[in-house]
């Protein structure tokens, strides 16, 4: 399922990204899944998120109405490898595990 918020879109810009995903959790298309679990990866050298990491957890399993000891959050830095370790930008990395 897809299209929920293009980024041709200005109507999203600087929207918030907890509020678009309970939209999307909200929808009839996927109101009859449920997430199991979710393991996040975010690839950065700069900030360091380890202080930012269990707020970021409670703030994804509120979103998501899961336990916190469902949500995986982890940072790792590329060493000064990539455009993240020139800091030119973050990406990330997340599987999730769904149900009916």
């Amino acid at each position: 399922i897809g299209g929920f918020f293009p980024d041709t879109d200005p109507a999203y810009a600087g929207a918030d990204s907890m509020k678009l995903l309970e939209q999307v959790l909200d929808d009839p298309r996927v109101r009859d899944w449920r997430v199991e679990n979710l393991d996040l990866t975010i690839v950065a050298q700069k900030p360091r998120l380890l202080p930012y990491r269990e707020t970021m957890r409670q703030n994804l399993a509120a979103a998501l109405r899961i336990c916190v000891g469902q949500v995986s959050v982890k940072a790792t830095t590329t060493e000064k490898l990539g455009f993240e370790g020139r800091e030119e930008g973050i990406s990330a990395s997340c599987v999730v595990l769904l149900s009916r």
